[in-house]
């Protein structure tokens, strides 16, 4: 017989916009599951920098400053050089403080260029691992990587799919209000739901960082495509799950 898991919210991918999810929803103590085929996070280098409104949301969740420990050394400069070549002439410089100097100078900013934290350079497979360490640490999340995401339906009162072990063994059943596909530009949710890949440049400085990523929201009779940070997303399923926003 095939095992039923219930959870108020199934999570497809787990790179920066699920694990970022299951933080969100977790410290709202709303179960959910994450699932990724992959057996961990990401091992290649991808985004090498996090902007400052992510930094900010960072420090809301309370680990901007472990994020700010990982990457470049502390006293690395981070300056951008404009050069003729690599080792040609310099022909203009943007002066950025290093990881241990951004927290003093970002008090001394101010007006429109103020903010709570300075951009950090730092690969994304780093900052992966503290997210997942992060979500891992919450009662109402559960995180299984090497796990595939076979099959999904909509039963008129919820979502019903099966997921596996990449390496076989039993399917489960999974038995949520909510299906989220963050997996991706190869998403196999949104392929399911016979829906094209259509990426929208975003202007708002707000949503800057790795979150813009197309999510697919599902929920009985209704699919929601959502572009933009996974903090809006969380505050939309906590609404429809508890009744509070």
């Amino acid at each position: 017989m095939t095992r039923v898991l219930k959870s108020d919210v199934l999570i497809s991918g787990g790179g920066p916009c699920g694990l970022m999810l299951a933080n969100e929803l977790g410290r709202r103590n709303i179960r959910c599951l994450l699932v990724d085929p992959k057996p961990g996070t990401a091992f290649n280098p991808q985004a090498n920098a996090t902007q400052a409104r992510t930094m900010e949301h960072y420090r809301r969740l309370g680990f901007a400053q472990e994020i700010r420990s990982m990457g470049l050394p502390p006293d690395h400069p981070t300056d951008i050089a404009y050069l003729t070549r690599f080792a040609g002439t310099e022909l203009a410089r943007l002066r950025l403080p290093t990881a241990a100097a951004a927290p003093q100078a970002i008090k001394a900013m101010s007006g429109s260029w103020s903010a709570a934290e300075l951009p950090h350079r730092v690969s994304q497979k780093f900052v992966e691992v503290k997210l997942r360490e992060q979500a891992q640490r919450l009662p109402s999340v559960d995180v299984r990587y090497g796990c595939l995401l076979k099959s999904f339906a909509d039963t008129g009162s919820g979502i019903e799919a099966v997921v596996q072990a990449v390496d076989g063994g039993e399917p489960l059943t999974v038995q949520s209000a909510y299906l989220v596909g963050a997996d991706g530009a190869r998403s196999f949710v949104r392929k399911q739901l016979g829906l094209e890949l259509c990426v929208v440049p975003h202007a708002s400085a707000e949503l800057a960082g790795p979150y813009q990523a197309p999510l697919v929201l599902i929920r009985p009779d209704q699919i929601v495509a959502w572009r933009g940070h996974t903090s809006a997303l969380a505050s939309e399923v906590l609404a429809q799950v508890t009744g509070r926003s």
